[in-house]
């Protein structure tokens, strides 16, 4: 909400810079349903005198506010497209055909500040571009930090694997996708272990610095970056694309009512999307388990996606049976799975929407 009022009454050159040159959209809140019982659970064990301890219930009890009604993550939806928060975003904000899509959180209180680039594994459809221009912003927004002498990393817990977070999800359809994790305090603030008393203020401060400089990258590097996304569909949709000679098929079924809820979701993706209408000769192809076949009559009725479309890297992550990790990395995950039991990746690691449907 700083950033919207700053933009919105805001005069100096900077911010008439901004206005002159993007389109910015602002989601104020991911979860509404979240939001409000974390508040009031802040309503509930608020007193009279600051409480600074990060172990207070101040800090919110389960289930938190991270779960919408139904406890269900929705930064976690963007590739189920399950909730109706989750697709009215995907529809707001895919409409426009974003550059930028910053997704902006909060994380433990006694860490400090986290923003992309994330670290390998990187999922292989995200663009090839994405280095660079991370880095780009990356780098002006550690600047932004230093001119407040504020404490941050980068590249270090988020991995840039799973497809359904926010970020990703627009890093898919050819934007840059950024994250961002503040570390978080609620109420009084919070004393950290150096002594200092972080306050809810600071964490608002932070953010809408952090926000403020990615529009100004933005703005001062837009021609490029459009010329590049332009470049980057017309690749998607041309013969030499990497996805030009793979078309998924799903073939008929029973269950109406399931393929209907999987058209639906392609509908909502903005996918490229045609039936058959009578049988259908290949030559050959893949099944879901990587293994592969000769001549097949596919029946009427078979869904077909060619993979050559816009969204091609994003219908590839999305369908395909499973994305190669890289190998290096595999390697240096099985020896610390070995050593320490625990796996490096945050979050899911294999996700198929044909056989989750």
């Amino acid at each position: 909400m700083a950033v919207a009022y700053h933009l919105a009454a805001g005069t100096s050159p900077d911010v008439e810079a901004i206005l002159d040159s993007v389109v910015v959209l602002i989601d104020p809140i991911q979860n509404p349903d979240g939001r409000h019982r974390f508040l009031q659970q802040i309503t509930e064990f608020r007193g009279k005198s600051p409480n600074l301890d990060d172990r207070s219930l101040l800090r919110g009890y389960w289930p938190w506010g991270r779960g919408n009604h139904y406890l269900f993550d929705l930064n976690r939806d963007w590739i189920l497209g399950v909730h109706p928060e989750t697709r009215g975003r995907i529809r707001a904000a895919s409409s426009w055909h974003p550059l930028l899509f910053v997704d902006i959180h909060e994380m433990g209180a006694q860490n400090t500040y986290l923003f992309s680039p994330a670290r390998s594994p990187r999922n292989p459809h995200l663009s090839a571009s994405y280095d660079r221009w991370g880095d780009i912003f990356a780098r002006e927004q550690s600047e932004a930090f230093d001119r407040w002498n504020w404490l941050y990393y980068t590249g270090e817990w988020n991995e840039g694997w799973y497809a359904g977070y926010t970020d990703s999800c627009g890093g898919f359809r050819g934007a840059l996708g950024i994250l961002y994790e503040q570390s978080g305090y609620a109420e009084d603030g919070v004393r950290i272990r150096g002594g200092d008393v972080m306050t809810y203020r600071g964490g608002v401060h932070r953010q809408a610095v952090s926000s403020l400089a990615n529009l100004a990258t933005l703005a001062k590097n837009r021609r490029e970056m459009l010329a590049g996304f332009a470049a980057e569909k017309r690749v998607a949709v041309s013969a030499d694309s990497p996805y030009a000679k793979r078309t998924f098929a799903i073939l008929p079924t029973a269950n109406r009512s399931r393929l209907s809820d999987f058209l639906d979701q392609m509908e909502l993706q903005g996918f490229e999307v045609f039936v058959t209408d009578a049988d259908l000769a290949v030559g050959g192809g893949v099944d879901q388990l990587g293994v592969r076949f000769g001549k097949r009559r596919l029946p009427p009725g078979t869904i077909l996606l060619p993979n050559r479309q816009p969204q091609a890297r994003l219908l590839a992550t999305m369908l395909e049976f499973d994305a190669p990790m890289p190998a290096g990395y595999l390697e240096r995950e099985r020896r610390n799975v070995l050593r320490t039991g625990r796996s490096s990746i945050y979050d899911l690691t294999a996700w198929n929407l044909t056989m989750f449907y």
